[in-house]
């Protein structure tokens, strides 16, 4: 049975629904391709190759979010985005944010990767999952802009390795660990809030119990 999460936003049937349609449109996608019954892409042929397929993931991913979070330090626009995504998401738990990072990592990676980039090549396919990521405010613009860069990214993987462990993976510890960083910095902000609202409440607490 699930967990129960009051607080959450996100539900995680709809997470499951929502890219549970990714990957059925990845299969509708390669039925009406000759030659083709799967988009699916494990094909590490040895220990070895899925030893460095799941490295060069991981890795890569780490560069990635290492210099994302280097990049919120440094720019404006990246403090807003995040302030734009704490409003979206959080509160968020991290049992949320393994559920989103697995379901969004495999979802998105087996219809774009393991689906479109085979036929559409690795420029156009990345412009496309830069369009689903298309913002419904404007704030929000410079992340179509960086998925499109990270779609390249995982792109690059999947030809290099010639299958989808290693972009999965790469997506997914990206997502997990940019989620967990939003997650920690609302939290925090939220528990210097409560202790300033608790030293107020405390203070006129002992104001009113003075003596005159």
């Amino acid at each position: 049975m699930e967990p129960e999460f009051p607080s959450r936003k996100i539900q995680w049937q709809f997470v499951a629904i929502f890219y549970g349609f990714f990957i059925l449109a990845a299969y509708a996608w390669v039925s009406f391709q000759k030659g083709r019954t799967s988009p699916l892409f494990f094909s590490a042929t040895s220990r070895v190759d899925l030893i460095r397929d799941s490295l060069l993931g991981v890795g890569t991913a780490v560069v990635v979010v290492l210099l994302s979070q280097a990049i919120r330090t440094k720019w404006e626009w990246s403090k807003r985005l995040e302030e734009e995504f704490e409003k979206l998401l959080c509160p968020i738990d991290l049992p949320t944010i393994a559920w989103v990072s697995l379901w969004s990592g495999f979802g998105e990676e087996i219809l774009f990767r393991g689906a479109m980039q085979p036929v559409l090549g690795l420029v156009l396919t990345s412009f496309i999952f830069g369009l689903f990521h298309f913002p419904v405010r404007r704030l929000l613009l410079p992340w179509t802009l960086m998925s499109i860069l990270i779609a390249f990214i995982l792109g690059g993987l999947f030809a290099f390795t010639g299958n989808l462990l290693a972009p999965v993976l790469c997506h997914f510890t990206i997502n997990f660990a940019n989620l967990s960083f939003l997650k920690a910095r609302y939290d925090k902000k939220r528990g210097e809030l409560n202790f300033s609202s608790s030293e107020s409440d405390d203070k006129g607490s002992d104001d009113m119990t003075m003596p005159k």
